[in-house]
């Protein structure tokens, strides 16, 4: 623990010599500009002194790029490697960690609709209670121009991704959260699970309503799918298919695994991302204790 400590220390220093670094850049794009020009406009002549502030104002963003980028990639580097990887993530089993990897699209495909822009991070591939998993935090969006020049973006997907191996040979089961936003059509029609709570809150399509039926109303996947959406109580997703079981979250409020700004704490960022770790570990301890050894 005091190691850990230590080592929290030390990226909360990376993270101050990042933000001092920061006031630097910006203090030298603002006043060394003006108060170059000033001084040779006083000491030579006015023309001269405007060129010098405009070759300034040049040489000072140049400068604040690289030396901030240089100070924030030690503090982003240490977070990842050391914060996220070493210290949060022992407890999961890590098999692999890559903080800017995500599942690729031809994964996901058949439940999230891709837009114009895809892009995946965070993705964990780790054994929890015995249970392999693999989870990245995902987003999907598409932007619109419009006449004026502007544009907008609606945002498809924002969130986490799990999966689990789990049987189902050709089989293809999609639960979808009736508070979802999922714009992707389906090529199966909606039908009724039999249970009056999952049709409450779930719309359920598969290719085949007796598999689903039975699948949905089975002491194992029911408990399984009760206690994940006490969890998880808003954009809850489950799709079955491939011999894979995914469970999709789709909200914008999880917490980024990555670096934060320079203006949160790392103290601060322990708790948000311990938050999406105590997700992550209850998601796969429910698929433990319900599905992996009633396969």
């Amino acid at each position: 623990m005091e190691n850990a400590e230590k080592t929290l220390e030390e990226i909360e220093a990376l993270r101050k010599r990042a933000l001092r670094a920061f006031y630097v850049c910006l203090a030298a794009c603002l006043a060394a500009p003006p108060l170059t020009g000033l001084i040779l406009g006083l000491l030579i002549n006015i023309s001269a002194g405007m060129l010098a502030g405009s070759l300034c104002v040049f040489a000072a963003v140049l400068f604040s790029v690289f030396y901030y980028r240089g100070q924030a990639a030690g503090f982003k580097a240490a977070y990842a490697e050391v914060f996220v990887k070493d210290i949060l993530f022992k407890i999961t089993g890590l098999i692999r960690y890559e903080p800017h990897a995500g599942f690729p699209y031809a994964e996901v495909m058949g439940f999230i609709e891709k837009g114009d822009s895809y892009r995946g991070s965070n993705y964990v591939e780790a054994v929890h209670q015995g249970a392999y998993f693999r989870c990245a935090q995902g987003i999907s969006s598409t932007t619109i121009s419009d006449s004026d020049g502007g544009s907008s973006t609606s945002v498809h997907f924002s969130g986490m991704i799990y999966m689990f191996p789990y049987p189902s040979g050709k089989k293809i089961l999609c639960l979808r959260d009736r508070a979802g936003k999922f714009g992707l059509k389906l090529p199966f029609p909606e039908i009724l699970s039999g249970n009056d709570a999952v049709d409450k809150r779930f719309k359920l399509y598969a290719d085949d309503a007796g598999y689903a039926q039975r699948l949905l109303n089975s002491p194992p996947f029911a408990g399984f799918l009760g206690e994940v959406s006490a969890v998880i109580q808003n954009g809850l997703n489950i799709y079955v298919k491939s011999d894979c079981l995914y469970v999709l979250v789709n909200s914008s409020s999880h917490f980024k695994l990555l670096a934060p700004g320079i203006f949160t704490t790392v103290a601060a960022a322990r708790a948000k991302v311990e938050l999406q770790l105590g997700e992550m570990l209850a998601v796969t301890g429910i698929f433990a204790k319900y599905l992996l050894r009633k396969q």
